[in-house]
């Protein structure tokens, strides 16, 4: 029985995700998720932020259990998921659910939408076909969807509205966390901010726990309490968001930061900071991952991983020398404020 009442709804534990095999020639072993530690609080909206191949998607898989994690453990409400049996790991993971960033391949293009969400309920437990159908409604007037649409076919749906179907989907289910993998990726500007703007009224209606795995840190800026920055599977720096772009420390923060030109940021972050190209996580760099890019590197870099541990109050970062950064960041970007309740706000498309 999960402890609804604990403040940390999820806690990863030194969580290692190898995908392939070793002895598979096709698909090589490959570690797409390196003992992530990671601490999620009820209610809060932690944007995970990388470029590809960071595993950002991998580590939202192994939460949710479609990927199993390698080792380490995964505690929700303080009890762990891991090495369950596949009734009890579903019926454990249901607080969990997943927004497909590619809404119309999560759906069936020969069933109604009506019929994809109550079989959703029906394998969850749902045995009435009576309240069934009235959860469906129920779940498409919370994402202002039409009753009437539970008859249409994926097909006669704009993008926006698949998010939506996707969304009224695992509100159905009514999750206690929801891993969102690029919710607004492919829409219009429009239709992002209206996505965005119904996540944000869910999250307060429902009080709801989000993940929001994006590239688009212009949207992880607007909606997340907590960021957490990825490289190479690794979480390298964790903090509020404001800490994040108001004062980053790490130099793949700055790095990333940098190479955002869309930002309305006050101030700049230098983008000659990064170097070269990520290397691959089948041959990766002895030490730290980011020092063959680090123009900061120094030989303990190249020899040493540095662990994710408490820098500044309020954050963690994995490098050798962000003392040094800190006194960069706090000369070029002013004095670092901390949002820890940031709430989801939206501008009202026009």
């Amino acid at each position: 029985m999960l402890n609804r009442d604990d403040h940390n709804v999820l806690e990863l534990r030194n969580v290692t995700t190898v995908l392939g095999s070793a002895k598979s020639r096709r698909r090589p072993a490959v570690t797409a998720v390196a003992g992530v530690d990671l601490v999620v609080q009820r209610q809060d909206v932690v944007g995970i932020v990388g470029e590809s191949g960071s595993g950002k998607s991998t580590l939202g898989r192994t939460i949710l259990g479609i990927q199993r994690e390698t080792s380490g453990e995964i505690r929700l409400y303080g009890k762990p998921v891991g090495n369950q049996s596949p009734q009890e790991a579903r019926r454990t993971r249901q607080a969990i659910q997943y927004i497909h960033q590619d809404a119309s391949a999560a759906l069936d293009p020969w069933w109604s939408i009506g019929r994809t969400l109550a079989e959703g309920l029906k394998t969850n437990g749902v045995k009435s076909k009576v309240e069934r159908t009235h959860i469906v409604q129920q779940s498409l007037n919370a994402v202002g969807l039409p009753v009437d649409s539970a008859l249409r076919f994926p097909h006669e749906l704009s993008g926006g509205q698949l998010r939506r179907v996707g969304i009224a989907r695992i509100l159905a289910l009514k999750p206690q966390i929801v891993v969102l993998d690029e919710p607004t990726a492919g829409l219009d500007t429009s239709v992002q901010a209206s996505v965005l703007r119904l996540l944000s009224e869910l999250h307060r209606e429902f009080g709801l726990t989000y993940l929001f795995i994006s590239h688009d840190l212009s949207v992880v800026k607007r909606v997340c309490n907590k960021v957490a920055i990825m490289y190479l599977g690794r979480i390298v720096e964790f903090a509020g968001a404001a800490m994040i772009f108001e004062k980053p420390l790490h130099p793949y923060t700055r790095a990333l930061l940098g190479a955002a030109p869309t930002l309305d940021f006050d101030q700049t972050f230098d983008e000659t900071l990064i170097l070269g190209e990520p290397p691959s996580a089948a041959a990766r760099p002895e030490g730290c991952s980011f020092h063959p890019r680090c123009p900061l590197a120094e030989s303990r870099c190249r020899k040493e991983l540095p662990p994710l541990a408490p820098a500044e109050a309020g954050r963690q970062i994995a490098c050798w020398r962000w003392q040094e950064m800190s006194g960069l960041a706090a000369g070029n970007n002013g004095a670092t404020s901390q949002n820890s309740k940031h709430e989801l706000t939206y501008p009202r498309s026009t």
